[in-house]
């Protein structure tokens, strides 16, 4: 977008840009994991990571039959800088499955 600001008689062009905001890529390996298993979950973007925070979000699911806690869920991913900070926006959700019935709840910080 251009403008123009006119200021004592004289017309500066004034050019607004809008940028996207970088959108955070996770990718979770494996997707299907065995207790005692490691998973690697990754979160990254187009710019450079330097100075960026990475949080990390999973969904809480239900198991039926089972009260423990279980690492089978939606996890997203974004980033954020500066302050005020600026955010990346979400990552698509990833699943990682560990077995049992899964319903998707809500997303908490982790």
């Amino acid at each position: 977008i251009i403008l123009a600001i006119q200021m004592e008689g004289n017309i500066f062009p004034l050019v607004i840009k809008f940028s996207e905001v970088p959108k955070a890529v996770l990718s979770i390996s494996p997707q299907w994991m065995n207790p005692g298993d490691s998973v690697t979950l990754n979160c990254e973007f187009k710019e450079s990571s330097t100075g960026w925070r990475f949080s990390w979000y999973k969904t809480v699911p239900y198991r039926a039959g089972s009260a423990g806690p279980t690492d089978t869920g939606g996890y997203v991913c974004r980033a954020g800088r500066g302050d005020p900070v600026y955010y990346t926006d979400y990552s698509q959700p990833q699943f990682l499955w560990s077995g049992g019935n899964y319903i998707q709840n809500r997303f908490h910080d982790i």
